[in-house]
């Protein structure tokens, strides 16, 4: 999932060039986990080193590099660098980039609990920004490109598993893209992915759609289809106003049983918030209760 970080800035200059910004944010969560066989504990920290400057034609260049810690693992995870353009509308990563494919509006959107997840997830594997070093190659490379104008927005990626081919065996290249509109509190979004490795053909496309009730209240759909088992998601969540938040799904995917998951939020403010959440599909279920927050 997507998320705003609050973070530190840095503002650094030097005769004869722009102001360069530097920020370093994150977020972080601690709690516990539970299913049918075991519990244990979830503890993760995320920090991102994001650093910009503006060129005196009014292009912003930029990039990224992220740390994290995860589930008491004794070494941190360090992602390839992501690096990024912007003008006018227009923003092109090269490096780590973003998917064009999980970069759309909706996707994401059933997600409840202190770990962000769901049985409607996206049902298929494909990359994305820090999936590239986790899953495939270290030197896996991806190009990103997104523009935006008014309630729309469009984006496409390319990224190669092994850019030197140096890791033998598979090679992996995949391409996606999305495109998202909102407007009178209707939003819509639409995403495909195809992926080939030396054995086969993978591709996925994934239709959303939601609308908001007011300020306090959202209802959506989303349906993924393709080479995985069809998918169909249906969300809401609303605020009560004091803080509190309910959500809750309802997941149907061919050869499993019908899931669910119910969860909540207490918003303690400054970026913090306790939450829970129960998720269930047969023989398979599990709880999370912690708390998360930014920085």
């Amino acid at each position: 999932m997507k998320k705003t970080l609050l973070a530190t800035t840095f503002l650094v200059a030097t005769a004869g060039f722009a102001a360069a910004e530097v920020t370093v944010g994150g977020s972080a969560r601690f709690g516990l986990n539970a299913d049918e066989a075991s519990s244990w504990t979830d503890v993760r920290m995320t920090l991102n080193f994001d650093a910009k400057m503006e060129s005196d034609s009014g292009m912003t260049f930029g990039g990224r590099i992220r740390l994290r810690s995860d589930d008491g693992q004794s070494y941190v995870y360090a992602s390839p660098a992501m690096v990024y353009m912007e003008a006018s509308g227009l923003r092109v990563e090269v490096g780590n980039a973003n998917g064009a494919y999980d970069s759309a509006g909706l996707i994401w959107n059933s997600e409840i609990g202190l770990v962000d997840s769901s049985f409607g997830d996206p049902n298929n594997s494909y990359m994305g920004y820090f999936g590239s070093k986790n899953i495939y190659d270290d030197d896996a490379m991806g190009v990103f490109a997104s523009y935006s104008a008014g309630s729309f927005t469009a984006r496409g990626s390319y990224h190669v598993g092994d850019q030197r081919h140096d890791g033998g065996g598979i090679i992996f290249a995949e391409s996606s893209v999305s495109f998202d509109y909102s407007a009178n509190g209707l939003s819509l979004s639409l995403a495909m992915v195809q992926g080939t490795d030396n054995w086969a053909t993978e591709e996925t496309t994934f239709i959303g759609a939601a609308y908001a009730i007011g300020d306090s209240t959202n209802v959506g759909i989303n349906y993924f289809t393709g080479d995985e088992p069809d998918l169909i998601t249906l969300y809401a969540n609303h605020s009560l106003g004091n803080g509190v938040t309910i959500a809750g799904y309802v997941a149907d995917q061919d050869f499993y049983d019908t899931a669910f998951g119910i969860g909540g939020s207490y918003d303690l403010g400054g970026g913090a918030a306790v939450k829970a959440s129960y998720h269930d599909r047969g023989s398979d279920s599990w709880t999370d209760f912690g708390v998360s927050f930014s920085f």
